[in-house]
C-alpha cells in the first residue's frame, strides 16, 4: 500500500459510514506519517444535543449511524495511530428568519434576511495527525 497523501478530508461523513473504524484504518493506511485527517461531524455530548433528545436535529437514523463525543473520535482515532490536534465548535451562519421559523413557526418571509451566527456547539471539528 502506497502512502500518497498528505492530508484527508471527510466532510459530514463518519456518522454515515457503516464501519467508521475501517474507513479510519484505511486513512491510516494511505497517509503520510505526518499526514492529516480533517472530520467535521455531530458532537452528541454536547448541551444541546442532551436537551434535545431524540428530536435533536442530527439523530436522523438511519442517516445517521454513529454519533460521537469528543472522547468517542479521540478514541477511535488513536486506535487507529492519530493524534487528535485540536477539537473545534465553530458554530454557523443561519438566516435569523429561518431561525424565528424553527423556533416559533414565524414565515421566514416576513422577517428581514439577516445573517447571525449561531453556535449550539453539537458539531465540532476534529484535525487530527497520523503518527503510525
Amino acid at each position: 500500500m502506497s502512502r500518497d497523501c498528505d492530508m484527508l478530508v471527510m466532510l459530514d461523513t463518519i456518522e454515515h459510514l457503516m464501519d467508521p473504524s475501517a474507513v479510519i484504518k484505511k486513512a491510516s493506511e494511505v497517509l503520510k506519517p505526518g499526514g492529516g485527517l480533517y472530520v467535521p461531524t455531530g458532537n452528541i455530548d454536547s448541551l444541546f444535543a442532551k436537551v434535545c433528545g431524540k428530536k435533536w436535529r442530527l439523530m436522523t437514523p438511519p442517516l445517521h449511524i454513529y454519533f460521537y463525543s469528543p472522547e468517542t473520535i479521540t478514541k477511535l482515532l488513536n486506535k487507529h495511530g492519530f493524534t487528535v490536534l485540536k477539537i473545534s465548535h465553530d458554530g454557523k451562519y443561519y438566516n435569523l428568519g429561518s431561525v424565528f421559523q424553527y423556533v416559533a413557526g414565524v414565515s421566514k418571509n416576513k422577517l428581514p434576511q439577516i445573517p447571525v451566527k449561531i453556535n449550539l456547539r453539537d458539531v465540532m471539528t476534529v484535525v487530527a495527525r497520523y503518527d503510525g
